[in-house]
C-alpha cells in the first residue's frame, strides 16, 4: 500500500511507538482507512485475481490484502530458492550487507548498524551456519549499475545479487498489469531462535508487493491518513490523495512541493522542462538567423513579417528558458 506506515519484525516482543501531533499538513488522501476495531488485514485473495480486478479493489483505493497462495509464473519456482541454489548461480556477486555487531557487542538492524562489503556467497555461507549477524535488504542501484537514463536515474530495476538471478523471477508479475516495478530487492538473513530482526516503523515511497518465500514476517500497518499522529523525521508537507507522502525540504519553507503525485520529483521535472526550453530557443534562433541571413529585396514585406514572428518566437522561448531556469534553480 503506497506510504502507507510499516514495520515488519521477526521477533515475537513489540514495544509501543510513542507519538505526538504534527503541524499543520495539507492532507489530501482520500484511499482505505480500516474501520475502528479492525486489528488485521481482512482481504484474502487468490493468485489467480486478475491485473484489472486487482487494481481496481486494492491498488487503485490504497487497500492492503494477503494472497492465499504462491503466484504461477513460468519465471518463477520458490522450490529453486534454496541457499545452495543461489550460492551457486550469484555467489560471485558483490553485495552491501549490515552487520548488525556493533561494537558494544548489541545486536541492531536499520540506520544504526554497519554495512560492510562481502561476497554474496560468504554471506549465504554464514546464513547456513546459522549466523544471526548479517542480512541484506535493498541495494542501491546507483551503487552497482553505469547505464542511466536522460535524468540520471538507473535503467535496470535489480541489483545485485538479483541481476545475477535473471530468469529465476518475473521482472513485471502478471498480477501487475502493465505497472512497470520501480525496483525489485531481496531481504535475506538467518533471525534465529528468540532473537529476530524488525525493519522498524517506516513508509515506503512506492508500491509494494511482498512475496515471502521461507521464513515468517509479520507486519504492523498504519494508513496516510495516520501520519500526523506519528514521529516521523522531518516536516510533513503534504499527503496526496493516492496517500504519497511528502516532506518540506529542510533548506527551504518557500519551495513548492517536490514531489507529484505521480511520484516525479519535481526536480526532475523542472530539469526536463529547462532541456526543452533549451532545444526550443535553439531552434527558434536558428530560424532567425537563418531568415536574416536570406533577406530578399523582391519580397521585403513577407520577409519582415516573418522576421517579426521570428523575433517573437526568440522572445517568447528566451522567457520560457528562463522561467525554466528558476524552477531549476528553485
Amino acid at each position: 500500500m503506497l506510504s502507507s506506515f510499516n514495520s515488519s519484525t521477526e521477533s515475537e516482543s513489540d514495544s509501543d511507538d510513542s507519538c505526538h501531533v504534527q503541524h499543520s499538513v495539507v492532507n489530501e488522501y482520500t484511499g482505505f482507512c480500516p474501520p475502528h476495531g479492525i486489528t488485521h488485514v481482512t482481504d484474502r485473495i487468490s493468485a489467480d485475481i486478475t491485473s484489472a480486478d486487482f487494481f481496481e479493489k486494492y491498488i487503485k483505493t490504497r487497500r492492503p490484502a494477503v494472497f492465499s497462495s504462491l503466484f504461477k509464473d513460468s519465471s518463477f519456482n520458490a522450490s529453486e530458492w534454496t541457499n545452495s541454489c543461489l550460492l551457486s548461480k550469484a555467489g560471485e556477486a558483490d553485495v552491501l550487507v549490515e552487520d548488525r555487531k556493533s561494537a558494544d557487542g548489541l545486536l541492531s538492524f536499520g540506520l544504526s548498524s554497519t554495512k560492510v562489503d562481502m561476497k554474496y556467497k560468504d554471506f549465504v555461507k554464514a546464513v547456513i551456519a546459522k549466523e544471526t549477524r548479517y542480512y541484506i535488504t535493498t541495494q542501491d542501484l546507483e551503487r552497482f549499475v553505469d547505464d542511466f537514463d536522460e535524468f540520471g536515474l538507473p535503467k535496470c530495476v535489480a541489483a545485485q545479487p538479483l541481476s545475477m538471478l535473471n530468469g529465476s523471477y518475473p521482472i513485471q508479475p502478471a498480477v501487475l498489469g502493465n505497472l512497470v516495478p520501480h525496483q525489485i530487492s531481496i531481504w535475506q538473513g538467518f533471525a534465529g531462535n528468540g532473537s529476530g530482526s524488525s525493519s522498524g516503523l517506516h513508509h515506503d515511497f512506492h508500491d509494494n508487493l511482498y512475496l515471502l518465500i521461507r521464513g515468517r514476517k509479520r507486519f504492523r500497518l498504519f494508513p496516510p491518513s495516520s501520519a500526523e499522529l506519528l514521529h516521523v523525521f522531518g516536516r510533513l508537507s503534504v499527503i496526496h490523495r493516492n496517500g504519497l507522502i511528502v516532506y518540506d525540504l529542510p533548506w527551504s519553507h518557500s519551495c513548492p512541493v517536490p514531489v507529484r503525485a505521480d511520484g516525479a520529483p519535481m526536480s526532475i521535472i523542472a530539469r526536463h522542462k529547462h532541456q526543452e526550453a533549451a532545444r526550443n530557443l535553439e531552434e527558434a534562433e536558428n530560424q532567425l538567423d537563418q531568415l536574416r541571413r536570406t533577406a530578399s529585396e523582391d519580397d521585403r514585406d513577407r520577409h519582415g513579417q516573418l522576421l517579426l514572428a521570428a523575433e517573437k518566437l526568440v522572445a517568447e522561448s528566451e522567457q520560457k528558458m528562463d522561467s525554466a531556469l528558476e524552477d531549476l534553480l528553485r
